[in-house]
C-alpha cells in the first residue's frame, strides 16, 4: 500500500520494462516491434508523452538491431517521432533519440560500404545518402560521421572505389 492507504500503480516504463536488459538483450532476445507499439499506444491513451517517446526509440532500435526485422526507413520514422515528443528542455532525452536517428545512419553507412566492396556502386550511393541524410539530422553530434558519409559520397561518385 502507497501513501494514505492508496495500493500502489506501477509507472508504466515498470509495466513495459519488468527487468533491467541490456540494449540487445531487450531488442533481440525478449521483445518484438508489436510489444513496443502496444505500450505505445498505452502511453498514447494516457498521455505520457516521455513514455511514448521511449517506446518510439525502441521501436526504432529493433528496426535496426533485429535482422529479421531490419527496416531502416521504420527505424528512421521512430527515430524521428521520438524526437517530436521531446520539449527542447529535456536535453537528455533528445540526445538518446539523436543517437537512435545516427544508429539508422550508421547502419545505412556500413551496408553502403558493403554494396561498393561488392561493386554495387549505384546502390552504395543510395545508402551512403541516406547515411548522410540522417548523420545530418542527428545534428553537430554526428559531424564526423557525416563528413566521413560526405567522402564515401565523392569517392563512389568519382569512380575511385
Amino acid at each position: 500500500m502507497g501513501p494514505a492507504g492508496r495500493r500502489h500503480q506501477p509507472g508504466l516504463h515498470r509495466l513495459c520494462h519488468r527487468r533491467p536488459a541490456t540494449r540487445t538483450r531487450t531488442t533481440l532476445g525478449h521483445h518484438h516491434p508489436s510489444h513496443y507499439r502496444e505500450a505505445l499506444a498505452l502511453a498514447q491513451r494516457i498521455g505520457d508523452r516521455a513514455s511514448e517517446a521511449q517506446r518510439a526509440g525502441s521501436l526504432s532500435n529493433a528496426y535496426v538491431l533485429v535482422p529479421g526485422l531490419r527496416d531502416l526507413d521504420q527505424a528512421e520514422h521512430w527515430s524521428q517521432h521520438s524526437l517530436s515528443l521531446r520539449p527542447d528542455s529535456d536535453r537528455y532525452g533528445r540526445a538518446t533519440s539523436l543517437m537512435w536517428l545516427g544508429g539508422a545512419g550508421q547502419t545505412r553507412h556500413n551496408i553502403a560500404l558493403l554494396l561498393a566492396g561488392d561493386g554495387r556502386i549505384s546502390d552504395a550511393l543510395q545508402y551512403a545518402r541516406a547515411a548522410l541524410d540522417n548523420y545530418r539530422q542527428a545534428g553537430p553530434g554526428a559531424a564526423y560521421d557525416a563528413t566521413d558519409a560526405e567522402r564515401l559520397i565523392t569517392t563512389l561518385e568519382q569512380g575511385s572505389w
